[in-house]
Parts: structure tokens; C-alpha cells; sequence
């Protein structure tokens, strides 16, 4: 380890704390009306304003393993990733095993169901542990196979596969075996399927997770350095993240408006006004979609891939009142197709009613929201420069003096 007197590049910050001490300790045996005492807090309030503690902190545990994490810490990202790595390397096998064009024949509908079935078993496990809160890594690659899923769903549903509202898949076995085994074929066979697309998910997901575990099993096992380290992280990866937080709350509270609007009967005197509305919560739902499964974002990107879940399962009534979904999860409005849809299907869509595509959303952006402020409110109160903030300074030293 490291000593302090070795570190490199910290000698300003050494000499302008360690020469305050020194004055502190003048300044207190040479007075004895009580005024060095409150000379030796101010000039503690002022190296800790100033960042000279900040920047000594930093320059002491950057010469540590960035790494480093406690013993329960690893053990729990290890046992995460490892469920992500085996349960998309069993998608994977049971995407391709569908890859076989002998399979589709009557003689075969038996083994085909059960072939399909594995497959949706094995689909429902990669997205709930690579989705995870704990497998932040794997999060954004979920997110899109869950959106190729949604791109998918009229197919699926002609052979008895549908997509619940928290993007999991179910089949039908009866429906299944007497849908047109063409459907099924074009489903997972050739290059662009929607099984290859699947498969292609599946390694990505499984190679993340592999990434994820080589690095944890080189990482710094410490109990007592991990802390302070992430108290003294990159300042600019804090202020990243910070502004996409703030992005998350905002956007989720105008999300939440919108909704609101669209279950305003007086939204629906006119064409404009509605249009008005749904362009609205499509230009919020982007951007909090887009804010939610940002890298900078780790904690959101849960609850971000449940919004695209919610989206994809009503993909077709989206689509009947105008509203696209790309195979990222984004909308679109077609001004000509809101404007021929049926209004009683908007509001539908929108209703106060806990199975409505509104409902769903709304409960999510709340999640959203409050993921947010909570992270804000846990953002550090050291500034760039390692300074602390007026706000925080204020209330800290309020009583010092």
C-alpha cells in the first residue's frame, strides 16, 4: 500500500492542509480568549470547502484498485451474471435448434412444440436476469431483443405465442399446433428471422456476461477501501450521471402530464388538440426511454426495459391509433392516422384502468421518477473542483461557527 508521503502529482494539497494545521496550532496556544478554537474551524470548514480534503482523498485512493469491491459485492454480481451468461447460452441453443428446416412437418408438430417451448422458457430467463437491476451490463442488449420481440408480435401471435404486458412470452399449445407450420418455419428459419435475431441477442448478452465475470474475478477484493473509493470517483462520470437523472425525473413527470391530459375529455373537442396530446407524450416517452437506458443511467435501466415491455405488448393498439414502435422501442406519430383513428380507442388506450396501455406506462414513469430523485438526492456533495456545494456547505457548517 501506497504511503501518503510517496504519492505523486499531491504536493499542493499536502502542503496547503498540512501548513493550516500548523498555523491552527499557533493560533491555539497563542490565544486564550477562545478565538483559536474557532480559528482551528474555520480553517478545517476551509480545506474542506476548498476540496483540499477532497483532492488529498483522491490522490491517495487513486493509487488503489478502482476495482475493488467487498466480498458481497463481487459474490452478488458473480451469481447475477452467471444466470445471465447460462440462461442466454440456453436461448441460444434453442433459437438455433429451431434452425432446421426437417422439423417443420405434421409428422413433427409434437417435437416442434416442445422445441418452441424451450425456446420461450429460455427467452422469459434471459430477459428477467439479463433485464435485472444487478445485471446493469446486459440491460441495454435486453432491452432490444425485448423491442425485436414487440417488432415481432403479429407473427407470434399467428402461431400461438403472445407477449404479456411485462414482456415475457407464452404459447398456446392447441393454437400452436393448429396454425400453418409455414408461419412457423418463416418465424425462426432463415437469416433475418425473428429466431436469428434472437439467437444473434442471445450472444451478445452471453458474451457481456462473460466480460463481466473475467472482470470481477480480477477485481480487488477489499472491505475497507471500496467506500471511500466510490466517494472519490471520476467528478465528470458524477455530473454524467447527474444530468441524466435529472433528464429521467423531468421527462417521467411530463410523461405522467400527459397521460393525464389524454384522460381530459377536453382534449377531444377537436383533432388538433388530440394530436396536439399524443405528440406530446411520444416526444416525452422518447426521451425518458432514451435518458432510462443510458449507460450513465445503471439504475434506471431496469425500469426503462419494463416501459419497452408495456410498449410492445400493445404495439398493435398503438398502431391502430397512429403510433409506431421501431425495433429500439422509440415512437412515432403518423398525423394522418391519429386523425382517422376512433377516438373511443384513445381513450381506451389512455384509461384510468389498471389493464389500459396508460396505466402501465404511468405506473412506470412513477418508478422512474422516484429511481430518480433518489439517486439526485444521493448525488455527491463535492463540486468538480472538490469543493462542496453552497447548498450543502451551508447546512453542514451552520453551526460550526
Amino acid at each position: 500500500m501506497s504511503s501518503i508521503g510517496s504519492l505523486s502529482n499531491s504536493s499542493s494539497y499536502y502542503s496547503t492542509l498540512f501548513s493550516s494545521l500548523s498555523s491552527t496550532q499557533t493560533s491555539s496556544t497563542t490565544t486564550s480568549d477562545g478565538l483559536g478554537a474557532i480559528y482551528s474551524n474555520l480553517t478545517e470548514s476551509h480545506n474542506i470547502k476548498s476540496g483540499t480534503y477532497y483532492n488529498l482523498l483522491k490522490a491517495y485512493y487513486s493509487q488503489q484498485d478502482s476495482n475493488s469491491l467487498t466480498e458481497e459485492e463481487a459474490a452478488s454480481s458473480k451469481s447475477a451474471y452467471t444466470k445471465v451468461q447460462t440462461a442466454a447460452d440456453n436461448l441460444k441453443d434453442a433459437s438455433d435448434a429451431l434452425d432446421d428446416s426437417s422439423l417443420y412437418t405434421s409428422e413433427n408438430i409434437d417435437t416442434l412444440y416442445e422445441k418452441v417451448s424451450d425456446f420461450v422458457s429460455s427467452y422469459n430467463s434471459t430477459l428477467n436476469a439479463a433485464g435485472s437491476d444487478e445485471a446493469s451490463a446486459t440491460n441495454k442488449t435486453a432491452l432490444n431483443m425485448a423491442s425485436a420481440t414487440a417488432k415481432s408480435i403479429k407473427q407470434l401471435s399467428k402461431v400461438g405465442i403472445s407477449v404479456s404486458s411485462d414482456g415475457t412470452l407464452s404459447i398456446d399449445e392447441e393454437a400452436f399446433k393448429s396454425s400453418d407450420l409455414s408461419d412457423i418455419k418463416n418465424l425462426f428459419t432463415s437469416t433475418n428471422s425473428y429466431g436469428s435475431t434472437i439467437s444473434s441477442k442471445a450472444s451478445i448478452i452471453s458474451n457481456t456476461a462473460a466480460s463481466k465475470l473475467e472482470k470481477l474475478g480480477k477485481a480487488t477484493i477489499s472491505k475497507t477501501n471500496s467506500y471511500v473509493s466510490s466517494i472519490v470517483e471520476s467528478s465528470s462520470d458524477e455530473e454524467e450521471s447527474e444530468n441524466v437523472y435529472s433528464t429521467i425525473k423531468s421527462s417521467a413527470s411530463k410523461v405522467q402530464s400527459d397521460i393525464d391530459a389524454l384522460r381530459d375529455d377536453s382534449t377531444y373537442q377537436n383533432s388538433t388538440s388530440i394530436y396536439t396530446a399524443l405528440s406530446s407524450f411520444v416526444k416525452d416517452y422518447n426521451t425518458l426511454l432514451s435518458a432510462g437506458v443510458s449507460e450513465d443511467a445503471a439504475a434506471a435501466n431496469s425500469a426503462a426495459l419494463k416501459l419497452v415491455t408495456s410498449t410492445g405488448g400493445n404495439y398493435r393498439n398503438l398502431e391502430n391509433i397512429g403510433i409506431s414502435v421501431d425495433e429500439d422501442g422509440v415512437l412515432s406519430i403518423d398525423k394522418s392516422k391519429v386523425n382517422d383513428a376512433d377516438i373511443d380507442d384513445i381513450k381506451a388506450l389512455f384509461a384510468d384502468d389498471n389493464s389500459s396501455y396508460g396505466y402501465q406506462i404511468d405506473v412506470k414513469a412513477q418508478t422512474l421518477e422516484s429511481i430518480a430523485s433518489n439517486k439526485l438526492a444521493d448525488t455527491t456533495i463535492y463540486s468538480s473542483n472538490g469543493s462542496f456545494s453552497s447548498t450543502s456547505t451551508s447546512s453542514l457548517f451552520s453551526t460550526t461557527v
